[in-house]
């Protein structure tokens, strides 16, 4: 679940928080939005690539904001499904919060349709997983409400 962070390669802004340097290594920027930078970093313990998402301070400046992601968050941690990006961590930073989750390879669906349409057997393997995901998650009491291309990735079409 990305919240309208747009897929791109590219280097960190100045935006990566260097106070998680002594658990990640940050390798570079994968994409920005309105609410968050994600960031690719490496995982110095396991040694394992991570998305990181660093949540803008405008989300949480308030102690009912910072409640409110808090039980987001501990919700979506919850949610075990190959098609649900996994949320390993939440880490409070000096001016922010980090989310720590589940890298994917591949690209979005909008960067897939943006090199021409699908197959009408490959749009019905996505969508499939689409409404499987999100059956999922709305029986287990979730509802995305940031549903749209730019927010499914594809690890495989």
């Amino acid at each position: 679940m990305t919240d309208g962070v747009t897929r791109e390669t590219g280097t960190t802004s100045g935006g990566w928080p260097h106070e998680l340097d002594t658990e990640y290594e940050c390798l570079g920027e994968l994409g920005r939005g309105g609410m968050a930078v994600v960031y690719r970093a490496r995982e110095r313990a396991l040694g394992r690539d991570v998305a990181i998402k660093v949540v803008r301070p405008r989300f949480h400046s308030d102690s009912e904001s910072v409640a409110r992601l808090a039980r987001e968050a501990r919700t979506v941690a919850q949610l075990e499904h190959p098609n649900i990006v996994a949320l390993h961590a939440v880490k409070q930073l000096n001016n922010g919060l980090a989310l720590i989750m589940q890298l994917v390879p591949g690209m979005t669906l909008k960067a897939a349709l943006a090199r021409g349409p699908l197959s009408a057997g490959e749009a019905e393997l996505v969508l499939r997983d689409i409404a499987r995901a999100l059956a999922y998650a709305h029986r287990c009491g979730v509802v995305h409400r940031d549903v749209k291309p730019e927010n499914i990735f594809l690890d495989e079409i």
